[in-house]
């Protein structure tokens, strides 16, 4: 979780409105489904087992046959068409994902089952999830490993969410009850906002520059660089191994150095097949063009 200063404009969930959720899924299933499965998995079979599974774990089996629809379009609502992009970034099985300010727009209780999906992909596929809120309440901060806070360019905390408030309080700031932890946190970065504790003595940090150097100083830098290291020498051990597993993954006529899990016939005819239902499916559109 990133906690930035400025305002950030609301990003709109793409979709191809008249395709419907389980045509959006199956799509992303598809194209990415691996060549090595279990015995007797056949394509079809694993991308439909993939995308029930999917719409269990989001609550949205009843949205399998509602078109995702969009501001035009009357379709899905505005927190299923997030979770449709969840389960497609779930479904490309990437390291990692980036969401800008998504829950901008929600209302609370959306917003927070969003979040929690986004918990629920980060845990399953052990990968890295970050996000960028804005005025994110204490309901959708606790879902978060980590925190990092930046200043004017300065990064002056990443570490345990957990730990973040208990931090600048030491540094002796005042914590004022009733305000979440994400805006206490923000509010350490505003001059106007942020607090002295009362039984606090002496100079505090002030600039991003002081924040900066007492992160530095802290154990929280110590055991960041540490992490940094541990990681480098995890990866080094299993390049061997990812490297096999990225080819095994991989159809048979997909070139080793090609980027895309199929074939690049298998490309044409998925996309030949998403395109007749997006031109079948939009009879308006079809009716106007003849």
């Amino acid at each position: 979780m990133i906690k930035v200063t400025n305002k950030i404009h609301n990003p709109e969930d793409i979709h191809l409105p008249t395709l419907t959720v389980g045509q959006t899924v199956r799509f992303a299933l598809k194209a990415k489904t691996p060549s090595k499965r279990l015995p007797g998995v056949s394509r079809d079979r694993f991308v439909e087992q993939m995308l029930e599974l999917f719409l269990k774990m989001f609550e949205m089996s009843h949205t399998l046959n509602t078109i995702v629809g969009n501001q035009f379009t009357r379709g899905a609502s505005g927190g299923e068409r997030k979770r449709v992009s969840i389960m497609e970034a779930l479904a490309s099985r990437a390291t990692i994902n980036a969401f800008d300010n998504s829950t901008r727009g929600l209302d609370s209780s959306t917003a927070v089952d969003y979040i929690k999906s986004l918990r629920i992909l980060t845990t399953l596929t052990k990968s890295t999830t970050v996000v960028t809120l804005y005025q994110a309440g204490e309901q959708i901060y606790r879902e978060f490993d980590k925190v990092c806070l930046i200043d004017t360019g300065r990064q002056i905390y990443y570490g345990p969410a957990s730990e973040a408030r208990a931090y600048f309080e030491g540094l002796g700031f005042e914590f004022t009850p009733g305000t979440t932890t994400s805006d206490f946190l923000t509010s350490i970065t505003n001059p106007s906002e942020r607090r002295a504790r009362p039984d606090v003595k002496g100079k505090l940090p002030s600039s991003p520059e002081e924040f900066e150097a007492a992160f530095r100083n802290s154990r929280f830098w110590g055991q960041l660089q540490r992490e940094l290291v541990e990681y480098d020498q995890e990866i080094a051990g299993d390049a061997e191994q990812f490297t096999q597993a990225v080819k095994q993954d991989k159809s048979k006529l997909t070139r080793k150095k090609n980027p895309y899990t199929i074939s690049f016939m298998m490309q044409v005819w998925y996309l030949l097949q998403r395109q007749l239902q997006v031109v079948w499916q939009d009879q308006t559109g079809l009716r106007s063009r003849l």
